[in-house]
């Protein structure tokens, strides 16, 4: 495969201040949310075999508040972080996950 120029995908973004689901179809989720308390942001669900290699961008792109978002797997996965650093993930900081078999794993992050 030879790409010249950009691959493009599905961008979600919310201000909700709520729990929240990325959509199966997302390839970047971007939060400009300033959080009242912790809240939780379950991942897109995964299926063997189907959505192996899979990336996601993940950006909490709030600009104040002191709180996060808690990144969780849906049912029936899981999520593997290389540190603590993300969990939560607050305001101006972001990641970038590949997902193999049902395991989403932290490959990357942001400030």
């Amino acid at each position: 495969m030879h790409v010249n120029g950009s691959i493009a995908g599905k961008v979600y973004s919310t201000n909700t201040d709520e729990n929240y689901t990325i959509p199966a179809d997302a390839f970047c989720f971007i939060s400009t949310a300033s959080l009242s308390t912790n809240r939780t942001l379950t991942l897109p669900t995964l299926t063997a075999g189907v959505t192996d290699g899979r990336v996601l961008y993940i950006r909490n792109a709030a600009t104040s508040g002191s709180y996060g978002w808690n990144i969780t797997a849906a049912s029936g996965n899981s999520f593997s972080m290389t540190s603590e650093y993300g969990n939560p993930l607050v305001r101006e900081e972001g990641m970038v996950l590949v997902a193999n078999g049902t395991t989403w794993y932290m490959i990357a992050n942001a400030f």
